[in-house]
């Protein structure tokens, strides 16, 4: 699936993301076999001025913290995309296997659905597994919700597990930090929740009742940790991303909403729709070519 990234940004996508981070990561890599001491400068601070950030295309913070990461394997792979590629597939692939084996053992007969969820999911399987944001960040979660399960159960967590959660969460915080948010928010409340209940606590007459505030309240914290997340600014931001994909594009392939602005009322009132649309569509008489064909067929068989 990395190679077939690759090869889709190749020969079929216009905008070559995966490409631009590696082209950028090979000028990295060159400095490290120049100026071993500037290197691991630039990796640790990345200041402005440095002279390397004018040959980069990459230059926003999330992006230019990927670049480094690949320029790290372009070192062992002699600057070959292929290779970097299969690094980070590797990466992804343990940490899907590693989650897997954890819902397996926990829970009954659960290990084809388990298996299903996160080793043969097709569109999850292909935007993780190449030179892209979403294959570290996601590897940092499923890693994070192993460590989850094991809390639940009770079991021992070893210092190394420690070690790579704690690298796990910086890492999918620094490349997706909205999903790492949300994320820690549902597993802290569950934590959080499970602990209160074991202390009997929390009456099971409102289980979900606290639940939800606890859910709320942490929401209401991490909503602090970046800028992105502020409530005068979240609503700014959706509309805004929103609007850039419609720029791009076609009119066909879209999800249209109603008037849609960067408004609570207006939010909540398309959200339906928006979830519908999202697990539902595109219906068979929707589909628009092979991909269409392929994505509405999804729905019947999974």
């Amino acid at each position: 699936m990395a190679i077939a990234l690759g090869l889709v940004y190749s020969h079929y996508y216009t905008s070559n993301d995966t490409w631009l981070f590696f082209h950028d990561a090979v000028q990295v890599a060159k400095l490290a076999r120049t100026d071993v001491a500037e290197y691991f400068q630039f990796l640790w601070s990345s200041e402005s001025s440095n002279p390397l950030m004018s040959s980069l295309v990459n230059t926003q913070e999330r992006s230019l913290f990927l670049v480094k990461i690949i320029s790290i394997t372009c070192l062992f792979s002699a600057d070959n995309y292929w290779i970097c590629s299969i690094y980070f597939a590797s990466i992804s692939f343990a940490a899907s296997w590693f989650l897997f084996t954890s819902v397996s053992r926990h829970f009954q007969n659960s290990y084809r659905q388990a298996a299903l969820a996160f080793l043969f999911y097709p569109s999850i399987i292909f935007w993780s597994s190449g030179l892209v944001k979403e294959t570290l960040a996601l590897a940092g979660i499923y890693f994070l919700a192993a460590i989850f399960i094991k809390i639940i159960n009770s079991n021992k967590i070893s210092l190394i597990e420690w070690v790579i959660a704690a690298l796990a969460f910086y890492i999918s915080w620094k490349l997706k930090y909205y999903w790492t948010a949300l994320f820690m928010a549902v597993i802290v409340t569950s934590v959080s929740y499970l602990f209160l209940k074991s202390r009997k606590l929390i009456s099971s007459r409102y289980q979900f009742f606290a639940w939800v505030v606890i859910f709320i309240t942490l929401c209401g914290g991490f909503s602090l940790m970046h800028p992105n997340f502020y409530p005068n600014r979240f609503l700014d931001v959706l509309i805004t991303n929103h609007n850039d994909f419609v720029a791009i594009s076609k009119s066909s392939t879209l999800i249209h909403f109603y008037q849609l602005e960067s408004t609570w009322g207006s939010v909540l009132i398309n959200s339906p729709w928006a979830l519908f649309s999202g697990i539902l569509r595109p219906f068979l008489w929707e589909a628009n070519g092979l991909t269409g064909l392929l994505a509405s067929l999804r729905i019947y068989f999974c």
